[in-house]
């Protein structure tokens, strides 16, 4: 059965993606058009021009009408964008247990009928005869990055933050200083204005597909406090800042049903944005239904 492709992507991911399935139905959320080179091929693009935080992905027509499972894929969804994409795709998986919680109750004994003679094959060792459970999201992963750009409105892991003490303020600061963990790209001098840096393509189209890049802002705070840190301890602290904001979605993807997981999928030499944040659904337990 196919699957729909949600994605918030940038550049060339939504080619990449469709080169390494045999079809596909994909919905490109944002990004630029780089998709000509497969439109005759087997697959089926539909792009939206909408803000992510105004997309709800029960209501497009692909998606309704197919009841297709969505993976929602985003190359270097900056800051706040990575957590509108999680609510987008998460409120669409709760969305569809609550129109479940919904159903006559004639259709909810039949469906609770089906997930008995499901549980009963596991048990009898019938594995293979299982038929898989459909849920709307069938996976996420989103290469994270410029995390001083993340929002306290937007944010997903305000629980995780107030469970620790924290609240608005202290995000703000350690949203601050998640700059720092890019402090190795950003070496400067007082005639640096002088001097004309030379980047890889790589490393241009980062800077094209970021608001700021990651890379460009300049923390005053180096040359305002000399001595108090090092270059290496500002980058240090602004990797745990950077893992702290993270944790907090790791913990909202779990609230939700998720399996989820932080991993480096480059070497930092080719960016410093090297994190991936990956999620499955975790079919043994349901989703908290409040936002």
């Amino acid at each position: 059965m196919p699957q729909a492709t949600g994605i918030p992507a940038e550049n060339r991911c939504n080619y990449y993606v469709e080169k390494k399935k045999r079809f596909c139905r994909m919905v490109v959320a944002a990004g630029k058009k780089v998709d000509g080179k497969h439109r005759k091929k087997n697959s089926v693009f539909e792009r939206l021009q909408i803000d992510i935080q105004h997309l709800c992905l029960n209501k497009i027509p692909v998606l309704k009408e197919g009841k297709l499972p969505v993976v929602g894929i985003g190359k270097h969804l900056c800051g706040v964008a990575t957590d509108l994409a999680l609510r987008c795709l998460i409120e669409t998986y709760a969305a569809n247990c609550e129109e479940r919680n919904e159903e006559p109750l004639a259709k909810r004994v039949k469906n609770d009928k089906t997930d008995t003679e499901i549980n009963s094959l596991a048990k009898e060792g019938n594995e293979k005869n299982v038929p898989e459970k459909w849920t709307p999201v069938a996976g996420i992963v989103i290469a994270l990055c410029c995390h001083h750009r993340c929002d306290w409105r937007h944010y997903v892991g305000k629980e995780y933050f107030r469970a620790l003490g924290l609240g608005a303020l202290e995000f703000h600061y350690f949203q601050r200083m998640s700059s720092w963990a890019t402090c190795g790209m950003r070496k400067t001098s007082l005639d640096a204005s002088n001097i004309t840096t030379r980047r890889s393509d790589h490393q241009n189209d980062d800077s094209e597909e970021h608001e700021d890049g990651g890379y460009r802002i300049i923390d005053d705070s180096a040359t305002s406090l000399p001595g108090l840190l090092t270059v290496e301890e500002k980058k240090k602290i602004g990797q745990l800042c950077k893992l702290l904001i993270d944790q907090g979605r790791i913990q909202y993807l779990q609230r939700k049903g998720f399996s989820p997981a932080l991993q480096y999928y480059t070497d930092p030499l080719v960016s410093l944005e090297n994190v991936l944040l990956t999620a499955l659904p975790n079919h043994s337990s349901s989703p908290e239904t409040t936002a």
